[in-house]
């Protein structure tokens, strides 16, 4: 394994000395759900010692082991990492999912990948946990194994891991159905979508109304539904308010793309353009619909303004 993971070598040179409390999961969105389990894992680790380690993968094994499907992830990989650190956890490690890393058998994912690397003193898993080739390790396989290598397992309770699932589904539900502070109110902060400000079509200015386009970073990313909503826009030295309008704005185009643009409400100066640009979704305003003239749009735009900035106070 040390071949198959060369960068695994540092956390690996230090683990072996002091030994971990480990838990493995993607843990997509860091919601409400998961944080009774990540507070396990971080007091589990107080009380031993040593450090907290967490491991997830890069790409989704959902993508690797289903023929590489897409999916709708709430969380790129770097906010991942700093949402899981920020939650107290010492070690989050990115691990390369692979065919290769997949077709383990659940034997040499334990003694391979789990103790080699990370010498658990305790894995924190679910009742529900599966691994290695075929998904066929078990709970019952890593009790099994663990006297010959010198670890204890301690289970998640299962009404902890029946709400991480739960939450995840719900959220995506949320998202996909444009109801954002529901979703806001499971994942305990406001949803996120960061990405790249492109040069568009620069139609919005034509009207009064000019606009930023996002390129999201992660094309992986749910995106929620299509409409207009209120949003905080946070770039490199800002935090401004803003209207979002998601969708293919049927007004003025026919058959159009789908695309994000930000209208910033507040004083802004200076260059967006190949910038980088964090929308957080506060509110849902409206659904995208068509006008019949560029003075309807227009007079609905100036309602929204005023509506988004009600709901950003």
């Amino acid at each position: 394994m040390d071949a198959a993971f060369p960068e695994l070598n540092s956390i690996r040179s230090l683990l072996r000395t002091t030994g971990s409390v480990l838990t493995v999961g993607t843990f997509d969105g860091v919601h409400q759900g998961h944080r009774a389990i990540l507070e396990q894992v971080r007091t589990t680790a107080q009380a031993e010692g040593c450090p907290s380690v967490l491991i997830t993968f890069h790409p989704h094994p959902r993508a690797v082991v289903n023929g590489g499907g897409r999916l709708e992830l709430l969380t790129p990989i770097a906010e991942r990492v700093a949402l899981l650190k920020s939650f107290g956890i010492d070690e989050v490690v990115v691990v390369p999912f692979t065919p290769a890393f997949a077709a383990l058998s659940p034997e040499a994912y334990i003694r391979d990948f789990l103790v080699q690397t990370f010498a658990p003193r305790v894995i924190v898993t679910g009742y529900d946990h599966r691994f290695g080739s075929g998904r066929q390790g078990t709970f019952e396989t890593l009790d099994r194994m663990a006297a010959t290598y010198q670890y204890r397992v301690a289970e998640i309770p299962a009404t902890m891991l029946d709400e991480a699932a739960i939450s995840s589904t719900k959220i995506r539900k949320a998202l996909q159905s444009g109801q954002v502070e529901e979703a806001a109110q499971m994942l305990g902060r406001p949803y996120a979508v960061s990405g790249t400000v492109a040069t568009g079509k620069q139609l919005g200015r034509t009207i009064g109304f000019p606009t930023a386009n996002l390129i999201p970073l992660e094309a992986e990313q749910l995106i929620p539904a299509e409409g207009v909503y209120a949003c905080w826009a946070l770039g490199n030295s800002f935090r401004n308010r803003a209207m979002i309008n998601i969708g293919r704005r049927p007004t003025i185009e026919e058959a159009g793309m789908r695309t994000i643009e930000a209208n910033l409400l507040d004083s802004f100066s200076g260059d967006l353009y190949d910038q980088p640009l964090t929308l957080q979704f506060v509110a849902r305003l409206r659904d995208e619909q068509k006008f019949g003239s560029l003075e309807a749009l227009k007079a609905q735009l100036q309602q929204d303004q005023k509506q988004a900035v009600t709901s950003l106070k």
